[in-house]
């Protein structure tokens, strides 16, 4: 449900349709399941159990790729913007 503050930011409260992960170690909520793996590894390793910590790895190779991926985007979008100003810097130039 979103609802606006007093100052104008806009945010969202989960209502109860939504699914909500709640760390059963320190009562910590996540919005997603992912989150929580992330959580409970991080937050508390020497209570995890193996199928969690695989569960981690899994997702951390996963989000490494996802960044990679993003890496390539953005060197990409400045090496084109780069590009595009010296063309217009040499345009300039000539004429």
């Amino acid at each position: 449900m979103e609802q606006t503050s007093l100052i104008g930011i806009e945010f969202s409260v989960p209502t109860s349709n939504d699914t909500v992960e709640q760390c059963h170690l320190c009562e910590f909520i996540c919005s997603t399941k992912e989150h929580l793996v992330f959580h409970l590894v991080e937050s508390h390793p020497d209570q995890c159990s193996t199928e969690i910590s695989e569960e981690y790895a899994n997702l951390s190779l996963k989000e490494s790729d996802q960044l990679f991926i993003y890496h390539l985007k953005i060197c990409s979008l400045i090496m084109l913007t780069l590009m595009g100003l010296a063309y217009i810097y040499a345009f300039v130039l000539a004429g």
